[in-house]
C-alpha cells in the first residue's frame, strides 16, 4: 500500500469519526493493517480496510467504498 493510499484511508476514517478506542481492550491506538476483500456468495465483493488495535491485535473492517474510496 502506498503512503498516499494509507493517508487517504486514515483521513476517511477520521472524517466519519471512526476513532473510538478498541472494542475489546479499550486501547486508543490503532494501526492500518492493510486492505483486502470480503467475498459474499460467489459474485459480490466488498473491498475493506483492516484496522488493528496496537495492544491486543483485535481487527475491525471498514468498507472502503462507503468511505468514498475507490479501489486502488
Amino acid at each position: 500500500m502506498t503512503p498516499a493510499r494509507q493517508a487517504a484511508i486514515i483521513t476517511a476514517l477520521e472524517r466519519v469519526g471512526a476513532t473510538s478506542p478498541c472494542h475489546r481492550c479499550g486501547h486508543e491506538h490503532h494501526e492500518l493493517a492493510g486492505e483486502g476483500e470480503i467475498l459474499l456468495g460467489t459474485t459480490a465483493i466488498i473491498p475493506v480496510a483492516w484496522i488493528a488495535c496496537a495492544q491486543c491485535g483485535f481487527i475491525t473492517q471498514h468498507a472502503t467504498k462507503l468511505l468514498g474510496l475507490e479501489r486502488p
